[in-house]
This record gives structure tokens, C-alpha cells and sequence, in this order.
């Protein structure tokens, strides 16, 4: 039983994390490639999910490898974009809110079109602002993780631990069904998927409703049928009783297209913020880490996010048509 009023959903911001290793390879491509130029700059970063700490999204040394990366699949990879300014004052006086509305409207643009529901990697792309003093050998940074602010915002009770929702051997039978997913063409883990429970399966002898896992496209026609249908995101936070950043616009691709499908009646949903450890770096997942959220998409919510879609163009173009028809977008990182 879900304990509580709802209140609205709180979020634990996501932090950036630079290596040694990123910054030495940085100077290297500043001197012998960019030279003078600040255009942008394709990056790939990474962030893991473990219920005992907290990741932040890391840039590594072969953060700028072109084709398919080393990472393992133990992490989740999120695409991103460097600007590297060429003097302190540049770095200083780029004008930060177009920067990151210019990464907002891209990912809008793909909620609008659908293609996050089958590359949902692109709901994770974020934003790098360097300037690398090459005589001091001093490096200025600024992250920014663009995530929409749905208004008015998503409501939900106090979450509560998988391992209360899920039996042992169901939740076993998540992480093996999670571990079976394909990897993401962005290389490491999918960070977002589906999660179905129905049916008649076996748990220790007794009948229990088996589990299925599949990749995110999957949800919405598991949520038309019947059954409990979880949407599912891997969560770098710890926060007993809040969610990580990549939720927000996970919710905000669930919102706009159920927008389209609701009727204008409110709508509830069940989100799995899973936290297990990958089966290398643990020995036997319980569901005490994973969180289960109710949350409550509001009519008003839905109607306003049905009333940015422009039907007399195509989606994407209207995806562009003006940040005041979508919702705001936050996500700087903290100093």
C-alpha cells in the first residue's frame, strides 16, 4: 500500500565528473586539432546505477572516440556535446541559457517525433563548456544535463522498495530479463526499458505472475493490455525518497505521448527506478536498493502538453516552432 498524500515529484540533480585522463587528451586536441576553432564537438559520457552511492555522469579519456567505445556493460552511456572556448572571457560570456535550449530543443524534437521511445539514449544528452589554459595548465568546466519542467509538475506518494512490490524470484527474474536486453548503439547498458508483470509463472513453487523485460518501445503496448506495466529508467541517484535526473524527460516523452492518447483524463503510472547492481558486482540482487514510484500525470498536464502539437505541420518541424509552445527547460549544473 502507497503510504500518504501525493506531493510533487522531487528530482536529485545530476553531477558531471571530468578525468585526469579527459583533460590531458583535451589540451592534446586543443593544440594539435581545434587550434582556434570552438565549433562544437561530439562527446560520449557515461554514468553506472548502485543502490550504496551515487554516480556522476563521467567523461573519460576516450570520451571523443569515434565508432563504437570500450565501455562496459556495466555503465550507460549518454551522448553529449563539447564547446571549447579559446580565451577565459569567451568561456565567461557565451550566452549559457541559448546553449542549452539550443540541446533542449533537440531533445523535444525527438519526443515529438517518437525517436526516444526507440533510441532512448537520446533523452540523456547533455552539454560541456570548456576552456583549457594551456600555459597554466588550468581547465575551466560547466555541465549542463537539459531536462524539461512539466507544469503543472508530476505527483507521487512516497516511493516504496521494489523488494515490497516484487517477490525474490521475480525480482530475480527482472535482472535477469534486464541483463538480457541487447546493448545500446551508444555502447554500455540501456538506461531505459519496460517492465511487465503478468501471467502465471513459478517463484519457489507457488504460482506468482511472471516478469518480462523489454526495451522501451515496448510500454505503450503493454500499458494498453492488462497486467502491472512498469516504465523503467536505471537511476545514477540514492535518494530514498526522490528520483534521479534522467526521469524527468523520460516522463516528459510518456506525458507528450499520452497526451495524443488520454482523452484529457489524468493518468497514473508505475516507474522503476532501478538501482541493482550489474550480477558482476553483486551477489544476488534483493529489490531493497529499487524504488517504485506511483506517479500522477494531471489532466491539466497532459492537456497542456496536447496543445504544443501544431497539426496543420509535421511533428518535427513544430517540435521547433517556438520554446514558448513546449515545456521550460532546466538542468545546469550546480557551482
Amino acid at each position: 500500500l502507497r503510504m500518504g498524500s501525493p506531493s510533487v515529484l522531487r528530482f536529485v540533480p545530476l553531477s558531471g565528473a571530468l578525468d585526469v585522463g579527459f583533460l590531458t587528451e583535451l589540451a592534446r586536441r586543443k593544440l594539435h586539432e581545434f587550434r582556434l576553432s570552438d565549433a562544437p564537438v561530439a562527446l560520449r559520457g557515461s554514468f553506472s546505477r548502485n543502490a550504496r552511492a551515487a554516480s556522476p555522469l563521467s567523461i573519460s579519456a576516450d570520451a571523443f572516440a569515434d565508432g563504437p567505445s570500450a565501455l562496459p556493460p556495466t555503465v550507460h552511456a549518454a551522448p553529449g556535446t563539447l564547446l571549447n572556448a579559446n580565451t577565459l572571457d569567451d568561456f565567461k560570456e557565451w550566452d549559457k541559457p541559448a546553449k542549452l535550449e539550443a540541446v533542449a530543443d533537440d531533445i523535444w524534437a525527438d519526443v515529438v517525433s517518437g525517436a526516444c521511445w526507440v533510441e532512448p539514449w537520446r533523452l540523456l544528452r547533455f552539454l560541456l563548456l570548456t576552456f583549457a589554459d594551456l600555459k597554466t595548465h588550468k581547465y575551466f568546466y560547466w555541465f549542463a544535463f537539459p531536462a524539461f519542467a512539466l507544469s503543472p509538475p508530476p505527483l507521487a506518494a512516497a516511493p516504496i522498495p521494489l523488494a515490497k512490490v516484487l517477490d525474490a524470484a521475480q525480482v530475480a527474474a527482472l535482472c535477469k530479463g534486464y541483463e538480457a536486453l541487447a546493448p545500446s548503439t551508444q555502447d554500455g547498458s540501456v538506461a531505459f526499458f519496460a517492465v511487465h508483470v503478468g501471467g502465471e509463472g513459478e517463484s519457489e513453487g507457488e504460482s506468482a505472475a511472471a516478469v518480462d523485460v523489454a526495451p522501451l518501445s515496448q510500454w505503450r503496448e503493454w500499458w494498453k493490455g492488462g497486467g502491472e506495466t512498469y516504465i523503467a529508467y536505471c537511476d545514477p541517484s540514492v535518494a530514498p525518497n526522490a528520483a534521479g535526473w534522467p526521469l524527468r524527460n523520460l516522463l516528459t516523452l510518456v506525458a507528450y505521448t499520452l497526451s495524443l492518447e488520454s482523452g484529457g483524463d489524468a493518468v497514473m503510472l508505475k516507474v522503476l527506478a532501478f538501482r541493482e547492481a550489474p550480477s558482476t558486482a553483486r551477489p544476488r540482487s534483493d529489490g531493497a536498493g529499487s524504488l517504485v514510484f506511483d506517479v500522477e500525470l494531471s489532466a491539466e498536464l497532459l492537456t497542456n502538453l496536447s496543445a504544443t502539437r501544431d497539426p496543420a505541420t509535421s511533428a518535427a518541424s513544430s517540435a521547433h516552432a517556438g520554446r514558448a509552445q513546449r515545456p521550460s527547460a532546466v538542468g545546469w549544473e550546480r557551482n
